[in-house]
């Protein structure tokens, strides 16, 4: 299906998603990541009680992992003594 002028005059409610597929702020990272595959989609709304205090992406997850990556290559790296004497 690609996109042509009567899509473009659809409104919001015709394609959105209604269910909403919530995790709380004290959820691990690892729960909300399990959800994400559980249930198909790319992000979670955030929920305390009924608020809405955030939205959480499969990408920040994956940006959060690649830092810790990093971060922990870096570390390696200074550890390692490259005196060639």
């Amino acid at each position: 299906m690609g996109w042509d002028n009567k899509n473009s005059q659809k409104k919001v409610k015709d394609i959105m998603t209604a269910k909403i597929i919530k995790v709380k702020p004290e959820d691990s990272v690892q729960d909300a990541l399990k959800k994400l595959a559980l249930k198909n989609v790319g992000r979670l709304m955030v929920m305390e009680g009924e608020k809405l205090v955030g939205i959480i992406t499969r990408s920040d997850i994956m940006k959060g992992y690649r830092l810790k990556l990093m971060q922990k290559s870096t570390n390696q790296m200074a550890e390692v003594n490259f005196d060639c004497r």
